[in-house]
């Protein structure tokens, strides 16, 4: 019995020499990786962000996200007291991942993360439902807008047929300046 399993794992393993040896697929274009970022943040609605602890560590919340813009930029908001806000202005650094709640598939947005204080920028960027939340609403000193930049975007969607095989599991990639 053993020397039929050993035979039979001799024989497959050119095929599978070969099959992680393939090259990989051509990337996808890139208007459609875009287009599929921002279809899945829309949908999933609530992300994840994940900053860079005091302690070195990472450490994820979830976010209520604005639209991702044409530029693939993330608006969200949130208070001037919470961690997230302390821990990106010592690095500000961040990863915003977003589920595609229809599907499998997800998009992650890597890059820095800066505060927005412009008054028409807040104005534009705040939810009626936040209200009891801050008193004065987007002029609420508490209120801070904070806008990731991304300078890399990774995208699964099978929807949008942009999914690696089986054996790779790996994400269409955009690499931005």
């Amino acid at each position: 019995m053993r020397h039929r399993f050993a035979a039979l794992a001799l024989a497959l393993l050119p095929a599978a020499a070969a099959a992680a040896q393939a090259p990989p697929a051509a990337p996808a274009d890139p208007a459609l990786v875009r287009r599929a970022a921002r279809e899945i943040a829309a949908a999933a609605r609530f992300c994840t962000l994940s900053t860079v602890g005091a302690d070195g560590l990472l450490q994820a919340r979830v976010m209520d996200v604005f639209p991702i813009d044409e530029d693939l930029v993330a608006w969200m908001g949130t208070h001037k007291g919470t961690r997230k806000v302390a821990e990106l202005e010592r690095d500000p650094r961040a990863t915003l991942s977003c589920f595609d709640p229809k599907g499998p598939g997800y998009v992650t947005f890597a890059g820095r993360a800066e505060r927005v204080t412009e008054a028409a920028a807040r104005a534009a960027r705040f939810k009626p439902e936040w209200a009891p939340f801050y008193e004065g609403g987007a002029q609420s000193a508490d209120y801070l807008l904070l806008k990731l930049v991304p300078r890399r975007v990774e995208v699964v969607s099978h929807a949008h047929g942009l999914a690696s095989g089986p054996r790779a599991w790996r994400p269409e990639i955009l690499e931005l300046p």
